[in-house]
């Protein structure tokens, strides 16, 4: 994504994500570009990890991915961000991204997000390489509040790891909760919710992973 394309870049917040959340060789690269309405709630110090080397805007967050550029993104990085590939790692306007202190969460190459999402790293989200979401959609690792069993007073509802295999396309508005495993080369039909592993690649999945259609590919 070249800067031209990118009028309403924050300045001083793509400065300071920078500066703080990459190491300093990597940050005098610019590899994280941030937009102007962008909240950046909370950053610690060398959080992203670049596997593949970095070059200029490989991350963008709160640019316009065929939704509307006003609406309002929230960054919150406390724990530990794994970009993987040279690509791109497209985050659109209106998303909410929040990975807590012990949350480890790896991005694939080529990742691209629409827009209007939730990501909620508590655990750990794996992203395989060229995924490609829609907007709307819910992905997390953890129910927040707790559940606790009555007798023993321990929690019964601990966060779980989510995996999206490689080459997955998710339609709008799907809800994904901690404990599910989305298989390469799926489709994930729009309003599904997967809280489970799913076994067999190349599938449309819908709702508790049920399978929809075998053997397909898909395109860009």
């Amino acid at each position: 994504m070249q800067l031209q394309q990118l009028p309403n870049i924050g300045l001083l917040k793509t400065l300071f994500v920078n500066l703080k959340c990459c190491s300093l060789k990597d940050a005098l690269k610019m590899p994280i570009l941030i937009a102007r309405n962008v909240n950046v709630k909370y950053c610690r110090r060398k959080v992203f990890q670049f596997t593949d080397g970095v070059r200029p805007a490989m991350v963008t967050v709160g640019f316009n991915r065929h939704c509307n550029n006003g609406y309002r993104s929230t960054l919150s990085i406390q724990g530990k961000v794994i970009i993987h590939g040279r690509g791109i790692h497209a985050f659109g306007a209106g998303c909410f991204i929040h990975v807590g202190k012990k949350g480890i969460w790896e991005i694939g190459n080529n990742f691209g997000c629409t827009g209007d999402t939730r990501i909620t790293v508590s655990k750990r989200l794996i992203i395989g390489n060229d995924n490609l979401w829609s907007y709307n959609n819910v992905v997390m690792d953890t129910d927040g509040h707790k559940i606790l069993d009555s007798t023993t007073k321990e929690r019964i509802n601990n966060a779980r790891e989510v995996v999206f295999g490689d080459n997955v396309w998710m339609g709008c508005g799907c809800t994904i909760l901690k404990g599910a495993t989305i298989p390469s080369g799926s489709v994930i039909a729009s309003r599904s919710i997967i809280t489970k592993k799913i076994d067999g690649e190349h599938n449309i999945i819908g709702t508790q992973g049920k399978v929809i259609k075998e053997n397909i590919l898909w395109e860009r």
